[in-house]
């Protein structure tokens, strides 16, 4: 399975994909060997990290703007009848699914990471007991923006997006690790709105544990000019064996 794949398994559990993508992983599933598996396994994985997360009740508006984006009730709060024939027309809606998406984030957070082989305990690197770390990279606010799975034996970091964020043309995000009593490291920019793959170098790979933390400041075009963040930072997770 091609990691492309692997990662449209972990976005199928998320509920992350459109309605024509989801209804596509879910014909391979009868189609694909070893496919089921690895949904299983994402569905596994992720799970965890919810239980770290402090329950957050959304404003009454939340909701009241997600019923009358579905439908439910009119746009002055009155309610009205929904048609069986519409409620299914609601299944098949991407705007649909995005708005569960959404508000699941509320309630829980999940990591992806694009890796369908789990990898031996032992070949983690010094300091970390699992195959894998994850975090959620939350705001002020405790909303999560994006989550971060790093698989120790590949060194590789995969950041999703939550939850929409927008920068400016001039400006990119940028992610750090904070190892324990030191100051953060930058691992590059990325696509705020795009799920991407950083590699750690060695150096870096040996200073992520349990004891650390992953952040995100918004810098200038092409990252921190000075090596540390200079602009906002947006959110910051400590990470967590999965």
């Amino acid at each position: 399975m091609t990691p492309d794949r692997d990662l449209e398994c972990a976005e199928y559990v998320l509920g992350l994909l459109d309605t024509e993508e989801r209804s596509a992983v879910e014909r391979a599933l009868h189609e694909e060997a070893g496919l089921q598996a690895a949904v299983d396994a994402w569905a596994s994985r992720l799970s965890p990290l919810g239980e770290t997360v402090t329950f957050r009740q959304p404003p009454a508006r939340v909701w009241r703007r997600i019923e009358a984006d579905l439908g439910l009730v009119e746009r002055t709060g009155t309610p009205q009848s929904v048609p069986e024939s519409r409620m299914q027309r609601f299944w098949n809606s991407i705007q649909f699914w995005r708005l569960v998406a959404l508000a699941t984030t509320f309630a829980m957070v999940a990591v992806v990471a694009v890796n369908l082989f789990l990898v031996p305990t032992s070949e983690a690197p010094s300091g970390l007991k699992s195959a894998y770390a994850a975090t959620a990279i939350t705001g002020d606010d405790g909303v999560p923006h994006w989550t971060a799975t790093v698989d120790k034996a590949k060194r590789e970091i995969i950041v999703v997006p939550a939850v929409a964020f927008q920068v400016s043309d001039s400006a990119s995000t940028e992610l750090w690790l904070i190892p324990e009593n030191s100051k953060p490291i930058s691992l590059g920019v990325f696509p705020s709105n795009r799920s991407t793959s950083i590699v750690l170098s060695k150096e870096n790979a040996a200073k992520l544990n349990a004891r650390s933390a992953l952040a995100v400041s918004v810098e200038p075009k092409g990252g921190s000019p000075t090596g540390q963040a200079t602009g906002p930072v947006v959110g910051k997770g400590a990470m967590h064996e999965t």
